[in-house]
């Protein structure tokens, strides 16, 4: 895995902001908010970085979470599904997870939630939409790692879901009724949130969720979330009886 570390940017736009970028020397970011006229940049930033770890076993790391001197990176496809790096030496300490569906496995694992002020992280698989509460603190020992497990049901299946101050759970996902669904500590869902994005032509509202494609974050205190998304040309021509290429 070759991890590209940059210099963070906290950016605080309302009421939505659009994030495009890659990571690597000589990458670039964009900010743009739609209260200012069709692609003016609020910022733009020259992202520096270096080769942290890398090695045989690491397939398709996605989520990426940093805890003081540790590095957690999950891995879609590799035959254990999370990784466990040490950020001082470089070196894999652990790596966990196998394929399945059962405790402590994964199918899918996607991205990385961590709990406030612990030594704790949700990881969420989006193969069985099931969030698994993962103690650092037993990584390096033979204890039990996967603490607890919440699957999340809903009208939609669902992507990135970070967690409220109060522990419940928000997520973007292909809902007809809103922008995210709102799902209690049990997992079920109890409301939708946020407007769908508009669009000049009639398009289903599945199709205009993939088309507009979010990830959802929350500030430090997890009382304001925002949606970051970044539009992708849709494939199909939608018209009122069908669609067509």
């Amino acid at each position: 895995m070759t991890k590209r570390i940059g210099r963070a940017l906290a950016l605080l736009l309302t009421p939505f902001f659009v994030f495009v970028g890659s990571t690597g020397l000589g990458s670039w970011a964009l900010a743009s908010d739609d209260r200012s006229p069709a692609h003016d940049a609020v910022s733009v930033l020259d992202l520096q970085g270096a080769v942290h770890h890398q090695g045989e076993h690491l397939a398709m790391p996605v989520g990426l979470a940093a805890f003081g001197n540790t590095l957690v990176a999950l891995d879609r496809f590799a035959e254990r599904s999370v990784h466990v790096v040490d950020l001082g030496t470089g070196d894999l300490r652990r790596s966990l997870g196998r394929e399945g569906e059962g405790p402590g496995e994964f199918k899918s694992a996607y991205s990385i939630d961590r709990v406030a002020n612990t030594g704790e992280l949700w990881v969420f698989d989006a193969g069985t939409q099931r969030l698994t509460r993962m103690d650092l603190e037993a990584l390096d020992s033979e204890g039990d790692w996967a603490r607890e497990f919440v699957s999340l049901r809903g009208s939609a299946r669902v992507m990135n879901p970070v967690h409220t101050a109060e522990g419940n759970v928000l997520a973007v996902g292909l809902f007809s009724e809103g922008r995210f669904g709102i799902f209690d500590q049990k997992g079920e869902q109890v409301d939708v949130g946020g407007a769908l994005p508009e669009w000049s032509e009639p398009i289903p509202p599945a199709v205009l969720q993939q088309a507009f494609r979010g990830t959802i974050r929350s500030d430090p205190a997890r009382q304001r979330f925002a949606v970051g998304a970044g539009w992708l040309a849709p494939r199909y021509r939608w018209s009122s009886s069908r669609a067509s290429r």
